[in-house]
């Protein structure tokens, strides 16, 4: 990260205001062409001026100028977690009944993750940390503060896009976007967005391949080896998840569904997919419980939502990282440890146990309210939540 950056700092925050360089400088008694020159590194303000533009940003002149320190990845992954935690708590008081508690302890925390955001406007990696924080919370407090949470993630993800020069940052910040704004019904949006880069015949699809022929050619057997279990687990998981939207797609045919669930519990059982990455596997028995519903068939439903809530309590009562590896994939510790959260997972404990208890409320389970089996599912997991209590 650049350690001046005031330039792109003016641009950025005059955007975030959605005011013109013409506004500004109205603001700031200067002209036009002046703003115009500041943004483009043509020349800076007189620093007579710099208290006057950062109250005009609400940000610190530090902020302002770029001085703020660059977060590193363990620093960056030790915010998260103990925001995840401080969400948690939360949780607590909405759970204790005390609404009014609640709102202001999650208005607290939410008002702490904006000031960071101030604080270090130019560490994008640190921007795309908080912009996971949101999405994977956003669903804590009433509907209309959720979608308010996810429209201030997706405008953390323009600026990081907008100003950001990693390529790869940027890429995934795209992807997020994306995702976000699928949660807010912006799916035509996000077809415009991404079709013009997601295209399976073109050559980006091969760029892994051919960089690990490349580790070959030069005798780096190691980053290939790397490289090549990296991209044999990430290939699997992902065809677990389009496992379970090919699911949605053909939800009317049965059959279908069904030898998908075949597949996908051999793939699982040959390659330990259970213990390498439980919630993949978790998400796809309860698709297939929500498709067993629809049809009826409400034994197979409660079988799939069994092995949901086994593979879900079985982590929950561990201290097994999210993510693992083992004696067949013994490298990916190696990639985890360059991701976000080194393989935790992305959600305090606590707050995946509601998850969990209010999916089994979901509408399309009323079919199985008279179930026994259901029943004691949902009691097993009931008394399960008292280390949550």
């Amino acid at each position: 990260m650049d350690i001046l950056r005031l330039a792109d700092n003016i641009a950025g925050f005059r955007k975030e205001k959605k005011i013109t360089q013409e506004q500004l400088a109205d603001f700031m008694g200067v002209t036009k062409a002046s703003v115009s020159k500041w943004e483009t590194r043509q020349s800076m303000p007189d620093i007579s001026l710099l208290p006057q533009l950062a109250a005009f940003f609400d940000v610190s002149i530090d902020t302002l100028m770029g001085y703020e320190a660059s977060l590193g990845k363990e620093q960056i992954r030790k915010i998260y977690l103990d925001l995840c935690k401080e969400f948690s708590g939360w949780e607590d008081a909405k759970n204790a009944q005390n609404a009014g508690n609640a709102r202001k302890e999650f208005d607290l925390i939410m008002d702490k993750t904006k000031k960071l955001v101030k604080k270090y406007y130019s560490c994008y990696e640190f921007l795309q940390s908080i912009i996971c924080l949101w999405v994977n919370h956003h669903m804590l407090p009433e509907p209309e503060r959720s979608t308010e949470i996810l429209e201030d993630a997706r405008k953390l993800c323009i600026h990081v896009l907008e100003n950001c020069r990693d390529i790869g940052l940027c890429k995934d910040t795209m992807f997020m976007k994306a995702s976000i704004d699928l949660m807010l019904g912006n799916a035509q949006e996000v077809i415009e967005e991404l079709e013009e880069h997601i295209r399976p015949e073109g050559m980006a699809i091969q760029g892994e391949d051919i960089l690990i022929n490349a580790y070959l050619q030069v005798g780096d057997l190691e980053k290939a080896n790397d490289l090549t279990q990296i991209g044999m687990y990430l290939h699997m998981i992902a065809l677990v998840q389009e496992s379970v939207r090919y699911m949605i797609i053909h939800k009317d045919r049965l059959q279908s569904c069904e030898e998908t669930l075949y597949r996908v519990t051999e793939l699982a059982r040959i390659y330990n997919l259970e213990e390498l990455n439980f919630n993949a596997i978790a998400v796809f028995h309860f698709q297939m419980a929500v498709i067993y519903c629809e049809h009826g068939e409400k034994a197979g439903a409660v079988e799939q939502l069994q092995k949901y809530i086994t593979l879900s309590m079985r982590f929950l009562q561990s201290d097994d990282s999210f993510l693992k590896k083992d004696a067949y994939f013994d490298r990916l510790d190696i990639w985890f440890d360059k991701t976000l959260l080194a393989g935790n997972i992305p959600r305090d404990k606590k707050v995946i146990y509601h998850s969990l208890r209010a999916s089994l409320n979901e509408p399309c389970f009323e079919i199985l309210k008279d179930e026994l089996a259901f029943q004691k599912l949902k009691n097993s997991t009931e008394r399960f939540g008292v280390m949550y209590e």
